[in-house]
């Protein structure tokens, strides 16, 4: 990538007014400034400052940069505010990925020196990584549920580390899981002969559990969001999928016209296989490493349930079935048969489009009579091809 020469003076926008449609600007943001470059279409620095990150720094901005510039940001939570202020001013703007960034750029860790400058080029030589950016409705339903989500794995992880301190200390209360966190189980802890520092351990122990336990306002509000949500309700009729589990596919992706084909989506959500090729045949090691975590443990966790617990023949455990005569029963034969559940379930996110189909819209039953007939080592989705949009 060109280089230009750093300006030193005064920045004025006065150097930008000959050919303002020429020139595209990044944008670094951290949590007190924003180090703003423009360059020019050979890649020359036009103009380079750095303004406070608060509103009069917006407006300055605005100042500096005209509506015809279109201006790329690293995602993230400090890049919308930034993003809101600029959209609801005309402003043409881009959220890009930074680890897609890093790629382009060749290199292991950004510096905040030239981010702005990076950012600014790949705009201008249009490799920029650009990211979805889902309707503020959908991004605001998303924090809610990702908050509910978190809240309830840090409650579980606190019961376990309080179960694991009791084992250590031989306690053995005459109670089950469930009732040993609840209010009678934690008044028979708080009775039990300890000496001052055991107490004071148990005792951290149960307030981080008691901190954390209360999440039934969440629940209300998340059971608001979904409970007149048509696209949640097809995708509860999906064997294995739950409510909760529902909620976060529907809010984690948000709208499938973000994906052209189902590939994309099973990239995107940790299913896709990684090839590694040098100099010889491609072989496959795994599955992607990035991809949303989130979006990769509700169609797992669904997967499970669809293969081993789910009553009735489905796809998903028909073939579980299936490869269970050739392998033994474990995670990665439920992992295996994940994208049979996503492939037959998913076809689009619109309302009208057939939003992550029902068992309906295809015929299970013959499905997994053609499954069960079929040889070792034959692909169920001969049959069902992965679906594409529209």
């Amino acid at each position: 990538m060109r280089r230009g020469p750093i300006r030193t003076g005064p920045r004025t926008p006065a150097c930008l007014e000959e050919t303002r449609m020429d020139h595209y600007a990044g944008i670094d943001i951290s949590n007190n400034r924003l180090d703003l470059c423009v360059v020019d279409t050979t890649g020359t620095i036009a103009l380079e400052d750095q303004l406070p990150n608060t509103e009069p720094g917006y407006d300055e901005l605005t100042e500096l940069v005209d509506e015809q510039t279109p201006i790329g940001l690293e995602v993230g939570t400090l890049a919308y505010p930034v993003q809101d202020y600029l959209v609801e001013r005309d402003y043409t703007v881009r959220l890009g990925d930074s680890k897609r960034m890093k790629t382009i750029w060749q290199c292991d860790q950004t510096f905040d020196g030239k981010d702005a400058f990076e950012i600014a080029d790949l705009v201008r030589i249009d490799k920029f990584p650009e990211v979805n950016i889902p309707d503020p409705s959908v991004l605001e339903a998303r924090e809610l549920i990702r908050a509910r989500k978190d809240v309830v794995e840090q409650c579980t992880q606190a019961k376990q580390r309080l179960g694991s301190y009791l084992r250590r200390e031989g306690i053995d209360p005459p109670f089950g899981s469930d009732a040993l966190y609840g209010e009678k189980g934690r008044a028979w802890l708080r009775q039990q002969e300890l000496d001052p520092k055991a107490r004071s351990l148990m005792e951290a122990h149960l307030a981080q559990i008691e901190a954390l336990e209360p999440v039934e306002e969440l629940d209300a509000m998340v059971a608001g969001l979904i409970v007149e949500d048509a696209i949640v309700d097809r995708l509860v009729s999906i064997p294995g999928v739950g409510l909760h589990n529902a909620a976060v596919l529907r809010y984690e992706v948000g709208s499938m016209d973000r994906f052209d084909t189902i590939d994309q989506f099973r990239s995107y959500a940790g299913g896709a296989p990684r090839n590694r090729q040098s100099g010889g045949p491609a072989r496959q090691e795994g599955p992607v490493s990035r991809c949303n975590e989130r979006v990769k443990a509700a169609v797992g966790i669904a997967a499970e349930s669809a293969a081993t617990k789910t009553k009735g023949g489905n796809l998903v455990n028909a073939m579980y079935q299936r490869q269970m005569g050739a392998w033994q029963a474990s995670q990665q034969r439920v992992g295996a048969c994940a994208w049979e559940d996503v492939q037959h379930g998913v076809r689009g996110v619109d309302e009208g489009r057939g939003v992550f189909l029902a068992e309906s819209e295809y015929d299970g039953e013959q499905a997994v009579e053609d499954q069960a007939s079929r040889p070792a080592g034959g692909r169920l989705h001969d049959r069902f091809p992965p679906m594409r949009r529209g």
